[in-house]
């Protein structure tokens, strides 16, 4: 809007409308209908804007409409007049009804310690959190400033939803993408659960799926064959693997766990194969295989075809060198070294493996060790 300064000839002095002076003789300013028209629509506007309905005997409509206008912006905007937990915020000019998509802003009196509602004036509401629940306390604090949204088909029969308060803790939809926000509870619901003996294992609420790892139980070493004959051959190394499996929470999965295999206990005696371990009938380690007593030394027992090392094969007697003959190594594990074969120089005893799943060592002149058991590992996290 501006005066009328393109239009000639309508008498305006210094861009400004002037009166008549009949004594200087000088006319007074024409006002074009244009323009009268156009500074008449432009107050119009205001006033319906306004809502109001344009009255040519009310002088007072475009005050009335700038301060409704100016009052809408400021509308979304109160302070809260409730107690804990329930939040009144009452706003100026009241609210009629509630509108989807409306957003409204509070500062609140109280920290929230449960679940809560809101009232704008039309009545309780509930209020809840950004996932969709009941707030549990800590989202909305003193002081805040509260944004919420009123959504008629959330909760069921229509909810503020709390957009954000600041310096207090927000409520997320558990993530399931990459760069989703997570949880504090799919960060409790993850762990694990080590088995070195036989048992069971139940699947946390939520869970549906676990990470597995498994290790055979490992062979035992075998006897030496006799006072002339070769060392016993080292037991085998037991299977080592981690595979994921579905399951189902609440259910109940029985866990074995492979014992290792028994040293050969006498002369020419082989070893034990050591036990598989299991998780159910979803994932398995094969144990491995005892060491054999021969007396041109014994052979190694058959390590487990999922990375478990072969025992090693016992020596042999020889009478102009009787310091060459010993028991075969324990096959090593993915978890340790095999045990030491004995050694006839010093009446070494055959040892047992360093780690889970490991083979024993043969005997030399004496009984072969005892294979290392296995193990389950479940890991699991929402």
């Amino acid at each position: 809007m501006d005066y009328p300064i393109s239009v000639p000839s309508i008498g305006l002095v210094g861009g400004k409308f002037v009166d008549e002076d009949p004594l200087a003789g000088t006319p007074g300013s024409l006002i074009p209908s244009a323009w009268g028209n156009a500074v008449t629509d432009e107050v119009l506007n205001v006033v319906r804007a306004a809502a109001l309905v344009p009255s040519e005997g009310d002088l007072s409509q475009l005050l009335k409409a700038i301060r409704i206008i100016g009052q809408a912006a400021a509308a979304s905007y109160a302070v809260d007049e409730g107690v804990v937990n329930s939040y009144v915020a009452l706003y100026t000019p009241a609210l009629t009804t509630r509108i989807n998509g409306r957003v409204l802003r509070f500062k609140a009196a109280h920290t929230n310690t449960d679940t809560c509602t809101f009232n704008e004036g039309l009545g309780l509401a509930n209020l809840i959190g950004l996932g969709g629940a009941s707030l549990q306390g800590g989202e909305i604090v003193a002081g805040g400033i509260c944004t919420v949204v009123w959504n008629s088909t959330a909760f069921g029969a229509g909810a503020y939803v709390l957009l954000s308060c600041d310096s207090g803790a927000q409520q997320l939809t558990p993530g399931t993408k990459s760069r989703h926000g997570v949880t504090l509870a799919q960060l409790q619901n993850q762990g694990s659960q080590m088995f070195t003996a036989n048992g069971s294992f139940v699947v946390p609420a939520g869970i549906t799926k676990c990470f597995i790892t498994l290790c055979g139980g490992g062979g035992g070493g075998a006897a030496y064959f006799d006072t002339t004959g070769g060392g016993g051959g080292g037991g085998g190394a037991g299977a080592g693997l981690k595979i994921p499996v579905a399951v189902t929470p609440g259910a109940t999965i029985a866990v074995t766990v492979g014992s290792g295999g028994a040293g050969g206990p006498s002369v020419g005696a082989p070893g034990a194969a050591g036990g598989a371990s299991s998780f159910g009938g979803l994932a398995s380690a094969a144990g491995g295989g005892g060491g054999t007593s021969a007396g041109s030394g014994g052979g190694g027992g058959a390590g487990s075809a999922v990375n478990g090392a072969p025992g090693g094969i016992g020596q042999a007697y020889n009478a102009p060198s009787i310091t060459s003959e010993q028991g075969g190594m324990g096959g090593a594990s993915l978890f340790g070294g095999g045990g030491f074969g004995g050694i006839r120089q010093g009446a070494t005893g055959a040892t047992v493996g360093s780690g889970f799943g490991t083979g024993g060592g043969g005997g030399c002149r004496n009984v072969g060790a005892l294979g290392r058991p296995g193990f389950v590992l479940v890991e699991w996290m929402q």
